[in-house]
């Protein structure tokens, strides 16, 4: 398990991408991030092939955050226009068992279903977490996970690792040292 403490930079990072204004249904679309092939083997190593056992949803996650604490959660990349932080390890997922993709409306009105602009902007906020992958500095790795191992909008996922500096009850932070993305 990866034991360095974020520094509050990282903390503050992760905050502001949290309160990032949640922007309802936008035509313009982002590209893929880098390839596995020039991802740093400090972030390649997280990805696993099997799932973290014991994952909870992030509401139950977010409701007594203790930074530090190990934790498992599953969730789905959604939440914000942009989920994926460019240049950056981290992503927005989402709560999919209380948020609904606008795919999973049944009408579907938008070019970025991930952004979940249908849903009411308060649940949103209260059903995210920022998984982020910190270097042996301490610091988020500069690196996209977009890409990589097959992690796109959308994509569902399986986290384990502890609950980041700065999570409280309003934004939840994992550093993850175990990344699985289901097929």
């Amino acid at each position: 398990m990866f034991t360095h403490q974020p520094t509050l930079a990282t903390a503050g990072f992760a905050a502001a991408l949290l309160f990032i204004s949640l922007s309802g249904c936008a035509p313009e679309a982002t590209k893929p991030g880098p390839s596995a092939a020039t991802a740093p083997a400090s972030l390649e190593a997280v990805f696993s092939s099997t799932a973290p056992a014991g994952a909870v949803s992030i509401a139950e996650a977010r409701r007594n955050p203790r930074p530090g604490e190990p934790i498992a959660l599953f969730g789905k990349v959604m939440g914000l226009r942009e989920p994926f932080v460019a240049g950056r390890a981290a992503v927005v997922i989402g709560d999919d068992d209380v948020l609904d993709s606008c795919d999973e409306s049944g009408t579907d009105p938008c070019k970025e279903p991930w952004d979940c602009c249908c849903e009411d902007k308060t649940l949103i906020r209260n059903h995210i977490a920022t998984v982020q992958v910190l270097g042996p500095s301490g610091e988020v790795i500069q690196h996209s996970l977009e890409g990589l191992h097959g992690l796109e909008k959308l994509s569902s996922i399986v986290v384990s690792g502890v609950v980041g500096e700065g999570s409280s009850a309003e934004t939840f932070i994992v550093n993850a040292d175990a990344i699985h993305v289901k097929p």
